[in-house]
This record gives C-alpha cells, sequence and structure tokens, in this order.
C-alpha cells in the first residue's frame, strides 16, 4: 500500500496547512480527508458559451499527456479581501467554470506525478501510522504557462522548478514531439498551442526569432477552421491567435471563427484596439499583460469578466523599470479590482529570463497587489513541487523562497517516519 506523504508543511487548496498529508484518494478512505475532484472530465468553454469540448474523459494522465487541470486551490477574492475562501466544488469563478479548468482558481486538487511513492491525493489534516516524509514544504506543480520550448532548453527549466509549461507558438510536429518525449528528456511536461495564427504578413512572421513553420497565415474563417483542426490533430488544446497593431490584423469574423472551434484562445494583443479586438473575438486569454498604453476601465472591466490574463511582466525591462513594465502593472492592478484572473507566465525565449521560477515575475504580481497565496494560485498545476527549506509567505521573503522549488520526482528518496 502507499504510504501517505508529508512534509514539514503542505501548500493546499489556498493555504499552508502543518500536521497534514496527502493520501492516495484511490488506497485510502480517511475520515478527515478533504476528497478532491477527479479533473479528467472537466470541460473546455469559450466564455459566455455552452460547453463545447471535452478534452479528456479518460482517467488523469500523467503530466505531460496534454491537459493541465488547476483542481486544488479556491476561488480567488476580490482584491483586497484578507482570507481565501476554502475549496467548494460548487463554486467557480464566473467565466471560468467551464472555460479554463487549468485556471488555479477553481476546485480541490488530484495531482499526478511520475514518481514511485505518489498518485492521486486528497488532503487529509489527521493522520496516523506510517509516511513518507520529506523535509521543507510540498505544493502542486509549478507552471510556466508562456513558453517558447523552440527558444530555451526546457531540461534547464525543469530543474529550475518548473514542472509544466504552456508553449504558446511554435511548430507543431516539434512541440509535440517534446511533450511526448518530456519525462525521458526530464522536461516538464508541455501544453501547447501549436501555430501562431496570424494575417498575411503579420507578427511573428516578419520576426527573425520565429522557426519556420512556427506560424501560418489565415485568410479566411474557412482557413481558420481548417488551422484549429490541424492543430488539435498534433495535439494543441491551446489556439494561440496574434493581434500586433504594428502589422497587418486580422478580420473579427477570421478571429471569431477561431474562437468558435472548440479550444480556447490565448491572444497576443499589443497596440490599440488590440485588446477589445480580443475580447470581442471570444478569447479565453490574454498571452500578456497589456502594456502599450493604459486600458480604459470599462475595457479592464469586460476583460475580468470574461478571459484570464497570463502576466508576463517581467519581459519589460527584465528587472529595471521601464514605462512599459509601470503600465503593465497598473493595468494589471484594474484588471483585478474588478475580479479579473491572472495566470503566471514569463514569455520565456524573450530576452534574459531566468530559466526557471522567476522571482522578478513574482514580485512583479506582488506590486500589482497580488499576495503570496494569490501568486502561488496562480502559478500551480498537475503534479508536485517541493521546497526543501520551506515556504515562506512573508512577502517580502515570498519570491526568493518560491525560487528554490523543486519538482518532486524519482530523484527525490524521502525517508519513512511513524506518525
Amino acid at each position: 500500500m502507499t504510504l501517505p506523504l508529508t512534509a514539514d508543511s503542505i501548500w493546499w487548496a489556498g493555504r499552508l496547512h502543518t500536521g497534514a498529508a496527502l493520501h492516495p484518494t484511490t488506497a485510502l478512505h480517511h475520515p478527515h480527508a478533504a476528497p478532491l475532484s477527479h479533473p479528467g472530465t472537466a470541460a473546455l468553454d469559450q466564455p459566455n458559451t455552452a460547453p463545447l469540448h471535452q478534452p479528456n474523459t479518460a482517467p488523469l494522465p500523467q503530466p505531460g499527456a496534454g491537459a493541465f487541470h488547476q483542481t486544488h486551490a479556491a476561488a480567488l477574492p476580490q482584491p483586497g479581501t484578507a482570507a481565501l475562501p476554502q475549496p467548494n466544488a460548487a463554486t467557480s469563478h464566473q467565466h471560468d467554470a467551464a472555460v479554463q479548468p487549468d485556471d488555479a482558481a477553481l476546485q480541490p486538487h488530484s495531482a499526478a506525478v511520475t514518481h514511485p511513492d505518489i498518485s492521486d491525493f486528497s488532503l487529509a489534516t489527521d493522520f496516523s501510522g506510517e509516511a513518507t516524509r520529506l523535509p521543507g514544504t510540498l505544493l502542486p506543480g509549478l507552471v510556466d504557462a508562456h513558453v517558447h520550448s523552440a527558444l530555451v532548453d526546457l531540461a534547464t527549466v525543469r530543474a529550475g522548478g518548473i514542472s509544466g509549461v504552456w508553449d504558446l507558438g511554435g511548430e507543431p510536429s516539434t512541440v509535440a514531439a517534446l511533450a511526448k518525449d518530456h519525462q525521458r528528456r526530464k522536461m516538464p511536461y508541455i501544453r501547447y498551442a501549436g501555430p501562431f495564427l496570424t494575417a498575411p504578413g503579420g507578427y511573428p512572421s516578419d520576426r527573425a526569432w520565429a522557426p519556420a513553420g512556427s506560424w501560418r497565415e489565415l485568410r479566411s474563417p474557412a482557413d481558420a477552421v481548417e488551422a484549429v483542426a490541424e492543430a488539435k490533430a498534433h495535439g494543441a488544446t491551446l489556439i494561440k491567435v496574434t493581434a500586433n497593431a504594428g502589422g497587418p490584423l486580422l478580420s473579427p469574423a477570421i478571429m471569431a471563427a477561431v474562437a468558435g472551434q472548440g479550444l480556447p484562445v490565448v491572444v497576443h494583443a499589443e497596440g490599440p484596439g488590440t485588446v477589445r479586438l480580443a475580447l470581442e473575438s471570444g478569447a479565453a486569454y490574454l498571452a500578456h499583460t497589456p502594456w502599450t498604453e493604459p486600458l480604459d476601465p470599462g475595457l479592464a472591466r469586460d476583460c475580468a469578466a470574461r478571459m484570464t490574463w497570463i502576466s508576463t511582466l517581467d519581459i519589460h525591462g527584465w528587472g529595471e523599470p521601464t514605462p512599459e513594465s509601470v503600465t503593465a502593472v497598473a493595468n494589471l492592478r484594474l484588471f483585478r479590482s474588478y475580479g479579473g484572473q491572472v495566470r503566471y507566465g514569463t514569455d520565456l525565449g524573450n530576452g534574459p529570463l531566468p530559466p526557471a521560477v522567476n522571482p522578478r515575475e513574482v514580485r512583479l504580481l506582488q506590486s500589482a497587489g497580488l499576495t503570496p497565496n494569490e501568486i502561488l494560485q496562480a502559478m500551480t498545476g498537475d503534479g508536485l513541487s517541493w521546497i526543501p527549506g520551506g515556504l515562506d509567505l512573508d512577502p517580502a521573503r515570498f519570491a526568493d523562497s518560491l525560487a528554490t522549488a523543486r519538482v518532486l520526482d524519482e530523484s527525490v528518496h524521502p525517508a519513512v517516519f511513524p506518525r
């Protein structure tokens, strides 16, 4: 029988627990365990629409099987509230109930990782008997929701504490092959979007960093339908669309056709009018917090009701303050004031960003008003992570503490102790 897994502390469901353990849900029915929902049948929807697509109705996959399930965290409070609510499977965010099972604001967590002593878990606040014990803090896997795998070494990223990534634009067969082989190559598990979908001559087809095959030009709604079908065939569970006002833009009709195909759409929105275009086309995510201009409060409010933003704050200066970083932080703070949901992402591959948990990104999220618990909810997903020295939730020390996280895998050999 697999033993319960414990540590000095466990961050789970929006709070730090001591004297708790993670019990295998398939092997143990503990009277004090908080049962955890199985995320494998969660639906991917577009905002404010009927459910469209069941991405995975099979039993919960091992990390890297293509589905990310943020099912461990409670709903995020409105900015300024003191306490995080406890998990409630009947409660969900107004636009994330079915659209984004991967956002960290939804349900209790059931984690699956490649480790001889780890399967699916529920958190128990009281337990007895033998337990597999680690020093420090256990927590769900840390996910970077904006990475370009062609531009970084993913094995290094995993060694830096990131257990999962979202590849938001790459040559589809190459990314699919990496995702399939990630465990053997000691990479994070990969959720991916396939190629950038763009207008003829649009971003990033004009950029030297974009590998051949990493973008696809759309000329009609029919092209959009075909492109999404091809991405799905390669295993994509997201679709990436670009809207850069500095070049050709897709028409609203083509954007809407992309969003109507049943996969969540992530939009690179850069420049005047592009955030509204993304919103009105039905996008589920913005790939970046808007940074080119301050957003109108009404637009920020509408975004908060219908989409999630991926942070990517540190790309504007890489640790140095710039007008763009100031604008992005202010826009994120405004978005959150209306209840907007955020995912941690760095745009890894875009300049001198650390290939690991990025403490600069974490501090910028703090400057936008997120608490340590809210940042963890924005970062965590499938798998288990481990902070050997323990998680410090003090705001002044939190970022550096989190940057010491490791992915919990077969290289870690915990001891067995009596309770």
